[in-house]
């Protein structure tokens, strides 16, 4: 049958419609499927980190960022993993270190402090610098560089072949004592290693800034203080650390009055310029004046003085400042006042002190009233009297203790439990 031109266009037109549209479908699902073959890119996380050090120790703050988790990151101290000596101050999130949280390296116990400090995020598929800073900037060290990890180009893994897993040997458990834990400074203390599992080296951290990596060491406390003591243990088949918080209790030297003073009525105050003077020792405290909180660095030394003639309260126990609240106050730290203004009952929160310094001085008139003073446990007064009493100098006691009203009195009298440099009667 004989079909006339127009009859054979009609048809191919439509055929050749259809095989286009097949052609453009079959390309767009080549190119999806290309797209969707690369692997995805790889999320680096973001750290901003504060890096400070007191001879061979490191104090890391996390100071803004991504939360990291422990096992995603590394931190090299002039090109040695100290990942595993590392612990997260106060963390208690199943190991994930959090804005604000200070992670601490103890130190190798070195009389030279380190270098160069690198925190490398090791979670994805190639290791990725995060942070370096170097602490001395006198001395230059070369800052390693790591490959550049592909976001976009698909990788071929390399075939493997199964090898057989070996028996995985015993680490340590880090355990220790000591002779004594508590005395007068200075106190020599000697601690005896107690860890099981063949550990082949010790890291010790005597809680004053001072360390060793002798197993059995002997340390002097020259200061009063509370100090907390660890030790790491470690073998070839890895490490342990045990940490005892306020292990070790020294007392000052005998040089003050045990004092224990309460009068019933009367005026009394804390003088004007007075104060109290301590060194941190430990990265998990703060003050807070008007509002505002200070968070001294171990190490540092801080003053809280007394301005104008002023009635407070104050706690401090052995291991930790408690109270410190007065309307205004001058609080120092590493020798600048930083502010001025009233701390609240629970704005001073120091946990961790040493080398108490203090001219607190404690004035109480001369109105009849009930009184009871006790001086080394010598009863001085003990009944009604009009003396007017001064006491100067108050610090923590023999038992690490000052009190200053520590319970809810009656309008115009004091209590006072703790220790002074001097007292007198007038």
């Amino acid at each position: 049958m004989h079909r006339s031109p127009l009859t054979t266009r009609a048809v191919s037109e439509p055929l050749g419609a259809v095989i286009l549209i097949g052609i453009i479908a079959l390309g767009v699902a080549l190119l999806a499927l290309a797209m969707l073959s690369q692997p995805p890119p790889m999320i680096i996380p973001r750290l901003d980190a504060a890096i400070t050090n007191e001879s061979t120790a490191l104090f890391i703050r996390h100071d803004g960022g991504d939360p990291l988790q422990w096992g995603t990151f590394m931190v090299r101290v002039d090109g040695v993993d100290r990942t595993g000596f590392c612990s997260i101050v106060g963390g208690d999130d199943g190991g994930v270190w959090h804005i604000g949280e200070v992670l601490f390296d103890p130190g190798t116990g070195e009389t030279v402090p380190p270098d160069l400090v690198q925190i490398i995020y090791t979670g994805g598929r190639s290791p990725v610098l995060l942070v370096s800073q170097e602490l001395d900037p006198d001395r230059q060290s070369p800052i390693p560089t790591f490959p550049t990890v592909p976001t976009t180009v698909p990788t071929t893994a390399a075939p493997t072949t199964a090898t057989p897993t070996p028996t995985p040997g015993i680490p340590p458990a880090a355990a220790f004592t000591a002779d004594t834990a508590g005395g007068t400074a200075p106190l020599t203390v000697r601690f005896t290693d107690r860890s099981t599992g063949s550990p082949t080296s010790w890291l010790w951290n005597f809680g004053d800034a001072s360390g060793g990596s002798v197993q059995n060491p002997v340390h002097t406390y020259t200061a009063a203080g509370t100090y907390t003591v660890s030790l790491t243990a470690a073998n070839g088949y890895g490490n342990d650390t045990v940490t005892k918080d306020g292990y070790v209790i020294v007392t000052p030297p005998k040089g003050y009055a045990e004092i224990s003073l309460q009068k019933q009525s009367g005026k009394w105050h804390i003088a004007d310029g007075t104060y109290l003077q301590f060194r941190v020792t430990d990265a998990w405290g703060s003050i807070i004046v008007d509002g505002r909180r200070y968070s001294p660095w171990p190490g540092e030394t801080v003053r809280m003085a007394i301005v104008g003639d002023q009635q407070g309260w104050i706690t401090i126990s052995p291991t930790a400042i408690e109270t410190f609240e007065f309307d205004d106050v001058a609080l120092s730290i590493a020798g600048e006042q930083v502010a001025e203004g009233r701390i609240r009952w629970t704005g001073a929160d120091i946990i961790g002190y040493t080398d108490v310094e203090s001219t607190l001085t404690l004035v109480v008139d001369g109105k009849s009233a009930e009184t009871l003073l006790n001086v080394d446990g010598r009863t001085i007064i003990d009944g009604v009297n009009r003396s007017a009493i001064t006491v100067k100098g108050l610090i923590p006691g023999g038992s690490g203790m000052l009190q200053l009203n520590p319970d809810s009195r009656p309008t115009g009298s004091v209590e006072l439990i703790g220790g002074a440099a001097s007292w007198e009667l007038r």
